[in-house]
């Protein structure tokens, strides 16, 4: 009974769609999936990796280099790897690694935040913005 209630409260809504509502929703998906892949495009890529802790920064880095570097925070260690223009946290004594599980990075203005040890790990580009937004 609630089945065939439900197959025809469908029939119903489907009755309703006019040609130009099945339209504009193939538009807006269209719109939608073209935006994200422009979005992808349009990143910048990276240059340098800053490593922050304690919102000290510690170490301004060439994104090109290859190296591992480990820093200590308030509950301990964590290994940050730099490699093929891509930075990420290897391993980190917090509790959760959301900071491992976040990957690799490597485009202007991502980041990886450990945010029980207070470490950032952020990537900028060449021409470092200062704000974010600005208003009027």
């Amino acid at each position: 009974m609630v089945k065939k209630v439900a197959e025809n409260s469908l029939f119903e809504i489907l009755k309703i769609i006019t040609p130009g509502d099945k339209i504009l929703v193939v538009l807006i998906v269209v719109i939608g999936i073209a935006s994200l892949f422009a979005i992808s495009r349009l990143k910048q890529p990276g240059d340098r990796v800053i490593i922050e802790v304690n919102g000290q920064e510690l170490q301004r880095l060439d994104l090109e280099s290859s190296q591992e570097i480990t820093v200590t925070g308030p509950i301990g260690n964590t290994r940050i790897k730099i490699d093929h223009s891509t930075v990420q946290v290897v391993s980190s004594d917090c509790p959760e690694k959301i900071c491992v599980k976040t990957g690799k990075i490597r485009h202007a203005g991502e980041i990886i935040v450990c945010v029980p040890n207070k470490v950032v790990v952020k990537i900028i580009g060449k021409t470092e913005h200062q704000f974010d937004v600005i208003t009027q």
